[in-house]
């Protein structure tokens, strides 16, 4: 759910709903939080299946999905913050991402 969409339930704004949001979650235990993450980034897999072969075959819709999961996965994976104090230092990750190869299209 969007965080105006959870603002505008809770009568505050989107901003204010992230902040509460946040402050939550830093209050979950870690074990929790990577067992929570493993079971988001499964549930994105789910849904990757059922659009997959479309998106690669070209299907727009499909595409924006494509990109949307990949949004969601890299906030999951922590892709997209930025640098902390060390600076911009490689960091070493493994995501193993498993996609069926579509059948080819016939002319």
């Amino acid at each position: 759910m969007p965080f105006l969409a959870i603002g505008k339930e809770l009568g505050i704004s989107g901003p204010s709903a992230y902040g509460l949001v946040m402050r939550a979650l830093k209050n979950i235990p870690a074990p929790e939080v990577e067992e929570l993450r493993r079971t988001n980034l499964e549930r994105l897999n789910v849904l990757r299946s059922g659009y997959w072969p479309k998106a690669i075959s070209g299907d727009l819709k499909a595409v924006q999905s494509e990109i949307n999961v990949q949004e969601r996965e890299a906030n999951y994976l922590g892709l997209d913050q930025q640098t902390s104090a060390l600076g911009s230092q490689p960091i070493n990750i493994q995501v193993n991402v498993v996609y069926e190869k579509a059948p080819e299209p016939t002319p």
